[in-house]
């Protein structure tokens, strides 16, 4: 596993002193590398490869903590303990309660509707755009035991383009990018929506 030729999955983190980069290398879970001299990044371990298809990555406060998501058929969030980078530790999977389903099946060529695509951290609260689920809010202030706290899922509508549900209606929630007063989610079938975040 050569530093040099990895190529992330979706867009790589850092850590806050950009000694370190996280990249979700989908199969092979997610690379920890140390960028300390960028010319020369060095392989430092990886999360174990467990549901496949990793996608994206996100360090909680501390930044011994990491979150990744798996872009597949059911895919869950997981919390690793990567203070030990050569060896991450699984603490715990995220699901949501059971009673709550996703917002239309995808009937397309991708079976995404209860997975997670992508997850950001501010203090305590994780946000999950989960596709069909729509925008997910877990307080993670013990990573091992990460509490659901609200759901914002956007109606369902149609799909224009045919690729998640076509010719009927679905939710299909792609980012979440929360701010101080805000958190902005998009959803790839009914738009942008700004909701205010919680208090």
């Amino acid at each position: 596993e050569r530093a040099g030729s990895i190529v992330a999955n979706a867009p790589p983190i850092t850590n806050a002193a950009a000694t370190r980069a996280y990249l979700s290398y989908w199969s092979l879970g997610t690379m920890i590398l140390d960028i300390s001299d960028p010319a020369r990044p060095r392989y430092l371990g990886r999360t174990a490869r467990g549901q496949g298809n990793a996608h994206s990555a996100w360090l909680l406060p501390g930044e011994k903590t990491l979150l990744e998501t798996h872009e597949t058929l059911r895919g869950r969030p997981v919390v690793w303990n990567v203070a030990d980078p050569a060896h991450p530790v699984r603490l715990a999977t995220v699901r949501l309660p059971y009673r709550l389903a996703p917002g239309g099946l995808f009937s397309g060529r991708l079976p995404l509707s209860d997975s997670v695509h992508d997850p950001k951290v501010v203090g305590r609260r994780a946000y999950f755009s989960w596709y069909g689920q729509g925008v997910a809010l877990f307080d993670v202030a013990n990573p091992r035991t990460p509490r659901f706290v609200a759901r914002f899922r956007p109606p369902p509508g149609p799909d224009a383009h045919g690729l998640l549900c076509p010719g009927e209606t679905c939710t299909a929630d792609w980012g979440v990018f929360p701010m101080p007063r805000y958190v902005l989610a998009s959803d790839m079938i009914t738009g942008l929506w700004v909701l205010k975040a919680p208090s």
